[in-house]
């Protein structure tokens, strides 16, 4: 086998017994499968100092080697990984990221080799944490993420996500901090942007969201109705952006937007008007702002959430009526009113 000058010369300095030593009494277990030249090895290694991991070869005796040394390598996944990623992807999110802050915790050593469970846990952990909505714990995560410098891709795009949504909480001048690291995603980072996968990518337009609709209140003030519009649009992209993935986001983001949007200048009023006597022509009456919400609201209670999960939604959704001509005809209501003659 041959390695570089520096692997070389880290190795002549240590003792064969002392590395010997230092083996027993290393980290857990990993398996990594490398090749030297030609010949590929699968390797139990146990101990690893910065990007140095130690072994022993085949005639027993201690080498060190460095993931550059090799033209593969690549580390099994260890079975405290794999049970963590299946509670994760069993949406036991509590669960999950109990096992993965023991996994990132327990492979800490190795977090300088790619492709190490302790960074895989780190980022599975970030999401966990970020899909239970709990801020504070993604501002901290993002903060002491280990050995960042390794990713790349998608990885460094979920990492660039968390950070801004680990800016939110319940003040408005939360607004100030996000959109600060919008704006150097966008600008020194934009490569992190781009290779930011797309629902990693609606974190970015809840955080954004919540930004622009943080101080509205319960009653948009007439000024900033088109504030308001704007938050509505960002939290809907995160909901598309999704993909079928983030559903505690999405939720959050149609029950925010619900609510937005009927405290929008005249809504609850139309709402009193329209009850309880809905035509085609009443129907098209309505404020543009109220028939968005109704239609959100459909949404929202038939596929995302049950009723009762938001109060909005379930007085808008007796409103829902679907205009066509035919139903109208009939004297059929396409919700929970029928239309009348």
């Amino acid at each position: 086998m041959k390695f570089s000058h520096i692997s070389t010369l880290a190795f002549g300095a240590l003792a064969c017994a002392g590395l010997a030593q230092a083996q027993q009494a290393g980290g857990p277990e990993l398996i990594i499968h490398v090749q030297f030249g030609k010949g590929q090895e699968v390797l139990k290694v146990t101990s690893c100092t910065g990007d140095s991991f130690q072994f022993t070869d085949r005639q027993g005796t201690p080498k060190m080697a460095t993931p550059k040394d090799t033209s593969v390598f690549y580390i099994d996944t260890p079975k405290d990984l794999v049970e963590a990623e299946e509670a994760f992807r069993g949406n036991e999110l509590a669960e999950a990221r109990k096992k993965l802050a023991a996994v990132k915790n327990k492979y800490a050593m190795y977090n300088a080799l790619p492709g190490n469970p302790s960074t895989k846990a780190a980022l599975m952990e970030l999401e966990c944490c970020v899909r239970m909505q709990d801020w504070a714990a993604v501002k901290q995560l993002t903060r002491t993420f280990p050995n960042f410098e390794l990713l790349k891709g998608e990885e460094l795009g979920l990492l660039e996500a968390a950070r801004i949504t680990g800016n939110i909480t319940d003040d408005p001048s939360c607004a100030n901090n996000i959109n600060k690291d919008y704006k150097y995603l966008t600008g020194k980072g934009k490569e992190a942007l781009k290779n930011m996968p797309t629902d990693k990518y609606a974190w970015v337009c809840y955080a954004r969201g919540r930004a622009l609709a943080a101080g509205l209140g319960e009653s948009i003030p007439a000024d900033k109705v088109n504030t308001m519009h704007e938050a509505v649009d960002l939290l809907c992209q995160c909901v598309m952006a999704s993909r079928g993935k983030n559903p505690e986001l999405v939720e959050d983001a149609l029950s925010r937007s619900i609510d937005l949007l009927v405290g929008a200048p005249g809504i609850k009023e139309a709402m009193g008007k329209l009850r309880g006597n809905i035509t085609k022509k009443t129907w098209e009456d309505a404020p543009f702002d109220l028939k968005d919400a109704v239609a959100m609201a459909k949404i929202y209670r038939t596929i995302v959430a049950p009723k009762g999960k938001n109060k909005n939604a379930d007085a808008l959704c007796k409103l829902f009526y679907n205009a066509a001509p035919d139903r109208v005809k009939d004297n059929k209501g396409g919700g929970d009113n029928k239309a009348k003659k």
